[in-house]
């Protein structure tokens, strides 16, 4: 399985992609506020808003991502990645392939979804970790998916 692969060679590699983690790498030794797990989270982000520029707020307010604020240690973000019937890689192959939602919805089996879920998880993650960029639906810097969907097939207001 091409998970097993890619988080078998990050982890030879013995170090993930700091820079793609909010308050790692260069961030980790400066002592910022919103670093601080032992404050409460509404401290936490007020400290981290009031430290923004007004530019930099309104690049965290686009539709799908967030730009990256290097001087503050926050890393790019992006809200979801497309996972219908997989995880979409640029240049990596073999991610494994399910069948399209509203297959799955007419089986009425739940545990098949909650299996492709998790290989959705483990495959993202360990793409992630491997610094897999992205491309077509694969999200850059995120792990974030929007899936398994709800599907038609098993809402009773459709008819089935």
């Amino acid at each position: 399985m091409l998970a097993a692969a890619c988080l078998t060679a990050a982890l030879a590699a013995s170090a993930l992609p700091t820079e793609r983690y909010a308050c790692a790498g260069a961030a980790a030794g400066r002592g910022y506020a919103w670093c601080n797990a032992s404050l409460a989270t509404d401290a936490r982000v007020a400290a981290l808003v009031a430290a923004l520029t007004l530019d930099e707020k309104a690049g965290q307010m686009q539709a799908r991502s967030s730009a990256a604020v290097p001087r503050l240690g926050v890393p790019a973000f992006c809200w979801g990645m497309n996972a219908v019937d997989r995880i979409y890689a640029n240049d990596v192959r073999g991610t494994t392939i399910f069948p399209p939602p509203s297959s799955l919805g007419a089986a009425f089996n739940d545990s098949a979804v909650e299996a492709m879920a998790a290989v959705f998880a483990t495959e993202a993650r360990a793409l992630f970790n491997a610094g897999e960029k992205g491309g077509g639906y694969m999200c850059p810097g995120s792990v974030s998916a929007w899936a398994p969907t709800i599907n038609i097939n098993r809402d009773p207001r459709w008819g089935r």
